[in-house]
């Protein structure tokens, strides 16, 4: 019987039929996991054939116009962007539960509790201890998702859009790998450290602390984990940097400096971005952008990532995910405790504190990530369209956003026009034919004017 079972029997000796009771709650926990489980590998799986047999394509009204890839996409390129786009729509509703049941793997079969039993046996300091939990902990789910990385890995280059070499890629999951351990331990051993001192309010010194650690990850993205995985230098176009800088310069952002990061080596695909806060912040633009996408283009494009500066999307975005963060350990102190005392024995684990814990606040925060990311996805499209419309007024040049969007379809296969469901669950952007279709309709409406 459990450590909380034989708490509940302890407290109540009067009562025969308590341990009944109990075994009860047992068996009901365990087919309300059952049955969650089944329904959703029952979703799941409708959403796959769904997305097996629906028709993705653009509407009767785009036929011939700037908006319609017919334009500007070979009937080959067309059918790569179907079937490519199609895959991996699959593989995200795929991945989601795979990763639910990695979790639940490491729970159910008490792994997270044995590599906690031998952390604990390796040392008595707790930094050694966690870092060898997380150490065993990582590795282990790194090589149980490695199958769909390495699919994906290979997916990419079947449909010309990754360059990078295996050796390469193997590489980045190395560094990716220590990156991330790194990052966590600090963030775990703060954590379990509160849930063991504080155990009524330690959800609401987690969530502040969380704050200055986004701040912190945030202001050292560009300057230090960044340069890890790719080699930035400074814009070598100097015509093309004074450009720039003189749109920043409109626009009041107090850059000094424009970077290119070498991304052909990896990928077809393009980018720019504005990164960083204060003095970190950075105007970046991937060299295949530079090499695919001409003057005028290139300028909508970094008008578009200014407005994100100008309008103070990073900031907005740091204040929702400060809002998100604050619900999510609000619930997870109202769950994590329930389950911990149903399940923690069977699991391996007796306190709340045990850092054996960790996957099940990891299976949370993943399943309410997915919930939440209809709204979250919205948000993010609102504010991708508002920067859209800056660039469009900054730049007044509605052709070269129609054509870099264009561009940014062809190469890197996005297909214009995905299913709603596709679009609320996964797009953080609008898709390109709404992108093409507002420019058209700013054009016309400035030539009204």
């Amino acid at each position: 019987m459990r450590y909380a079972d034989q708490q509940a029997l302890a407290k109540s000796r009067l009562h025969p039929g308590t341990e009944v009771n109990l075994m009860k709650i047992r068996m009901n926990a365990k087919l309300f996991y059952w049955g969650i489980s089944l329904i959703l590998i029952i979703l799941f799986g409708i959403v796959t054939v769904y997305l097996l047999h629906v028709k993705m394509d653009v509407s009767v009204s785009e036929r011939n116009g700037l908006s319609d890839p017919a334009t500007y996409m070979s009937a080959d390129q067309l059918k790569k962007a179907e079937d490519f786009s199609r895959i991996r729509y699959i593989l995200y509703f795929l991945q989601l539960p795979y990763e639910w049941g990695i979790y639940l793997l490491l729970l159910f079969y008490g792994l997270s509790g044995r590599f906690q039993q031998w952390a604990d046996g390796i040392y008595r300091w707790s930094l050694v201890r966690s870092f060898f939990y997380l150490f065993l902990f990582t590795l282990t789910t790194t090589l149980l998702f490695l199958p769909l990385d390495l699919f994906g890995f290979y997916l990419s280059h079947q449909y010309g859009i990754s360059t990078q070499s295996l050796h390469s890629w193997i590489s980045d999951q190395f560094k990716s790998f220590w990156v991330n351990l790194l990052l966590t331990l600090p963030a775990v051993m703060v954590l379990f450290g509160l849930i063991k001192k504080k155990p009524k309010r330690w959800w609401l010194y987690a969530w502040v602390l969380t704050i200055p650690f986004t701040l912190f990850l945030y202001f050292i993205q560009p300057i230090i984990l960044d340069p890890i995985f790719n080699d930035f230098k400074p814009l070598q176009d100097e015509k093309l940097k004074k450009e720039i800088l003189q749109l920043a310069e409109s626009a009041h952002i107090p850059a000094d400096q424009v970077y290119e990061v070498d991304m052909s080596k990896k990928t077809n695909a393009m980018n720019a971005y504005v990164t960083g806060l204060g003095s970190s912040a950075r105007i970046v633009l991937w060299d295949t952008a530079l090499q695919k996408l001409n003057e005028r283009e290139i300028l909508f494009v970094m008008a578009h990532e200014m407005g994100h500066y100008v309008k103070k999307h990073v900031y907005w975005s740091l204040l929702l995910s400060i809002l998100s963060s604050f619900i999510f350990f609000w619930i997870l102190h109202i769950l994590l405790p329930k389950l911990v005392n149903l399940e923690g024995r069977r699991w391996r684990f007796r306190h709340m504190h045990d850092i054996a814990v960790y996957p099940l606040i990891l299976l949370l925060a993943s399943f309410l990530s997915f919930v939440s990311s209809p709204v979250s996805n919205w948000i993010s499209r609102e504010i991708e369209h508002s920067s859209d419309l800056y660039a469009l007024e900054l730049t007044h040049d509605p052709a070269a956003a129609i054509s870099s969007f264009q561009k940014l379809s062809a190469e890197g296969l996005s297909h214009p026009n995905p299913p709603a469901l596709v679009r609320t669950f996964i797009y953080t952007h609008p898709t390109i034919v709404e992108r093409i279709r507002f420019a058209i309709q700013y054009e016309n409406e400035q030539q009204l004017k």
